[in-house]
């Protein structure tokens, strides 16, 4: 093998694998696909020495929030305060409620005068 090969070999696939590790796809697996369909031919050690040489790495996504940091989030957004987003919250639910306790009354009441009453 020609010395530097591997390098020019992964310059020539940089924008494939750039695609993949934004998709989400392990170092082993890229090289992996890569050395399976001929496109590289180092070893996983070069390709990884590679690519930390490059500065390619995987996205870091944030931690996770909190509900209560969403919903100040969402209320800053929507111009809301914490009451109105509540009430919204607490309508939205007895909403649902409504609709789903008609349809199961429905549903299950097969007595004609049973169907107009909502228990």
């Amino acid at each position: 093998m020609m010395k530097g090969k591997g390098y020019v070999e992964f310059l020539a696939c940089k924008d494939e694998i750039l695609s993949m590790v934004n998709n989400g796809y392990h170092y082993t697996q890229i090289h992996q696909i890569l050395f399976d369909q001929g496109k590289i031919s180092t070893k996983y050690k070069n390709f990884y020495r590679i690519l930390h040489k490059i500065g390619i790495s995987k996205p870091r996504f944030e931690p996770l929030k909190h509900g209560s940091e969403v919903m100040n989030e969402f209320s800053l957004s929507m111009n809301m305060d914490k009451n109105k987003f509540y009430k919204e919250v607490e309508r939205q639910r007895y909403r649902n409620n409504e609709v789903n306790s008609s349809e199961s009354s429905v549903v299950l009441n097969n007595d004609p005068d049973e169907q107009d009453r909502h228990w």
